[in-house]
């Protein structure tokens, strides 16, 4: 692992590994989702595989990093089983100060498993202690410190209907968000969001779209971030998000055991480096993905912001877009 550099920062970005386990049938599944959802493993059991979220894992251990996030989605019906699968899963990534976890819609599948999500793997959630919220047992968001960058939890993990996949972050959590960016801006800190559902307006599927995406919009645009990492979609990509008078990226990271190797890029990660280079913060996205059984490298996208993010300074600010491949 790299040193935490005062000026640098490197971050491995997981998301969705769904882990593969051997899940069991339960007559109790009848009485809620969890037999939607166990049809639906039993389809897809062969697209998240061991093997592929073995390479993924490898490799990513392997390059030199500050810290791991995963972005959500560790289960596939929130059981029990699969926590503690996750909670072992989850110590070979390097220990509990190096790495963070938020849930996913599939951790928050069905009534109380989201809280049985936080309570076995707390972990690798950090309590945030520059805010004291009316609620004390208000989570999220969570908040870790490394340095100069911070990485802030959200949670938009809730039950959803049978054949829904929504996501919601919530009026009080996005106060509390909105509160927090303020804090870390005072303080220089570069502020990454974790959020598993990512903000797009015009997702590929309504029944999987974040609802309140615009709430979250405001509060970026008003507030400012210098990244937000997303999975949900089990696609890796780049895209673009617009904080205060500058363009920070929105990064999502696929799916860490797909093991599909067709034309899209799927199963993977991403490495996220941030430098900082005198008044600028210098955003490196390099995107590496399963093909022909190795993980291969996808181009680089890059980003240069103000640092600390501040609407007067943001005159030249913008993404440094190569060609997509």
């Amino acid at each position: 692992m790299t040193s935490a550099a005062k000026n640098h920062f490197a971050l491995i970005h997981l998301s969705d590994p769904h882990l593969p386990v051997d899940l069991k049938w339960k007559w109790a599944f009848l009485l809620n989702k969890r037999i939607v959802g166990f049809v639906n493993w039993k389809k897809r059991r062969e697209i998240h595989r061991n093997d592929a979220l073995n390479r993924v894992i490898r490799d990513a251990l392997a390059t030199p990093h500050d810290q791991i996030v995963v972005t959500g989605d560790l289960t596939n019906l929130g059981t029990d089983e699969e926590l503690i699968a996750a909670r072992n899963w989850l110590k070979r990534l390097g220990h509990t100060r190096r790495v963070s976890v938020i849930p996913g819609n599939h951790d928050a599948y069905v009534s109380g498993a989201c809280e049985a999500f936080c309570n076995t793997l707390h972990d690798w959630i950090p309590q945030n202690h520059l805010l004291k919220p009316s609620d004390p047992n208000a989570i999220w968001p969570s908040l870790r410190l490394c340095g100069d960058f911070a990485l802030i939890g959200l949670s938009s993990a809730v039950p959803c209907p049978p054949f829904f996949a929504t996501g919601r972050i919530g009026n009080e959590q996005l106060k509390r968000f909105a509160n927090l960016l303020d804090k870390l801006k005072q303080k220089a800190i570069a502020r990454i969001v974790l959020l598993h559902h990512p903000p797009i307006k015009t997702p590929a599927h309504h029944a999987r779209r974040l609802i309140d995406t615009q709430d979250f919009l405001d509060v970026l645009r008003h507030k400012g971030a210098e990244a937000v990492l997303s999975g949900h979609e089990h696609r890796i990509d780049c895209l673009y998000l617009k904080g205060p008078g500058y363009t920070l990226p929105l990064v999502l990271a696929g799916s860490a055991s797909d093991s599909r190797q067709d034309h899209k890029p799927r199963g993977g990660y991403t490495l996220v480096h941030f430098t900082r280079e005198n008044n600028r913060l210098r955003i490196d996205v390099t995107p590496r993905y399963l093909r022909n059984g190795t993980l291969v490298k996808r181009d680089a996208r890059s980003f240069r912001l103000p640092w600390p993010a501040d609407p007067k300074e943001h005159d030249d600010a913008s993404p440094v877009r190569p060609p997509r491949p």
